[in-house]
């Protein structure tokens, strides 16, 4: 930059909307970091890997992928105030009861099986999947940190807590603007944006 700033740029692999159609897959972006085989992964064996690499492979470079993904609302999911710990001033500590549907987890295998047959037909490549013995990818699951929907939007104050128009039910002068009246997380972080 003539500037002398620095500047980041992060590419991201996504699939067309159509194919999200299509095949029912979640909203989602992609990016790929590359992997020293000497240093590993951390909760993969890189030299396990390295040893997986067909024949005349031995100068293949090692990406590691790392995936955001829409996530489909569940209602069992939620923050809570802990009634038995509080905070150095005081305050009740927060429960992040945070839950992950089969549905969900199911689709994210899609997900991956769908682009990593795309980078073997493309010869750009092979994906592994590290799958736990009942074929899922929970293991290697976590959250992004951006808790979102905890203020459920619903007409009745029974099983919402702000209205159509993000008005706390019960409060004439009360409204709610981020994220936690958000139905469903996407797959990017939203705080910039909101």
């Amino acid at each position: 930059n003539p500037d002398g700033i620095e500047v980041r740029v992060r590419g991201a692999l996504a699939v067309p909307r159509a194919v999200h159609a299509a095949e029912e897959l979640p909203s989602f972006a992609m990016t790929f970091r590359p992997v020293d085989l000497d240093e590993g992964t951390g909760d993969v064996d890189a030299a396990d890997i390295a040893a997986r690499l067909p024949e005349g492979a031995s100068g293949a470079q090692l990406w590691r992928v790392w995936v955001r993904c829409e996530q489909r609302p569940i209602a069992d999911s939620r923050i809570v105030l802990d009634p038995d710990e509080t905070d150095a001033l005081g305050m009740p500590r927060v429960i992040v009861d945070w839950r992950v549907s089969d549905r969900d987890m199911d689709d994210y295998r899609r997900l991956l099986e769908r682009i990593g047959a795309e980078l073997g037909r493309t010869a750009q490549g092979r994906m592994y999947i590290p799958l736990d013995d009942q074929g899922r990818i929970s293991d290697f699951l976590e959250g992004g940190c951006h808790h979102m929907g905890s203020t459920r939007m619903h007409p009745d104050p029974e099983i919402g807590v702000v209205d159509a128009n993000c008005k706390v039910h019960g409060l004439s002068n009360l409204y709610v603007a981020g994220s936690s009246v958000f139905p469903t997380g996407g797959f990017a972080n939203p705080t910039l944006t909101i």
